[in-house]
């Protein structure tokens, strides 16, 4: 396996280490500092990997690949772990690809049927019911990530690129991800004080020092 490229390494160092969000609500505008993590699934056994890859739309940009060498998907700037109350940025399990395309061609029914032939999807901001997808028509080694929003897909137009690359994306996940979660993607991430059941929502992120989980 060839070594990860320095823009992968940062993201292996920043997203080894637990991280905190200062938040707001609006009901009081009050500040309130809510712990995240990220959580990685081990990469899978390299026979198996290439035969998803085969069978899957559109082949891999390089950037994507070498995320895959190092985890089988990734859920990022969350709080809780537990099914249904994950909130952050997910990319999905390469095993999951075409299942996970399908179900968003599906969703998105309404849009031209040219929608499965340009895309592939890999990620979404969680529980916001829209999705980040590749570019695959896109020109060159890189594909530009697409935001296919639900409610405003191919209105007036078709989505133009969010970023230029898969890379460019997680860059901008580890440089402010509060921007990105807020400005870039909708604005959906909400989070939990645990105690009661107001929204938190993200206004700046800082990693912790030291390892954690």
């Amino acid at each position: 396996m060839a070594p990860d490229p320095p823009w992968l390494r940062r993201a292996a160092s920043l997203f080894s280490r637990t991280g905190t969000f200062t938040c707001e609500t609006h009901e009081t505008w009050r500040k309130l500092e809510i712990p995240v993590v990220h959580a990685f699934a081990p990469p899978l056994e390299p026979g198996r990997r290439t035969r998803i890859e085969r069978a899957l739309p559109h082949r891999l940009p390089p950037d994507l690949q070498a995320f895959y060498d190092r985890c089988d998907g990734a859920l990022l700037y969350t709080r809780s772990m537990r099914p249904g109350e994950a909130q952050g940025l997910a990319i999905f399990p390469l095993s999951e690809l075409t299942s996970r395309h399908r179900r968003a061609v599906r969703e998105m029914s309404d849009g031209p049927e040219s929608l499965p032939e340009r895309c592939l999807v890999f990620g979404e901001p969680v529980a916001s019911g829209n999705y980040l997808a590749l570019d695959a028509k896109a020109r060159g080694r890189e594909k530009s990530v697409l935001y296919l929003d639900h409610e405003t897909l191919f209105e007036p137009e078709p989505p133009r690129p969010l970023f230029r690359s898969f890379r460019a994306l997680l860059e901008a996940a580890m440089k402010d991800p509060a921007r990105l979660l807020n400005d870039r993607l909708g604005c959906f991430a909400r989070y939990s004080d645990g105690k009661t059941e107001r929204q938190w929502i993200p206004l700046r992120y800082r990693p912790d020092q030291s390892d954690g989980a």
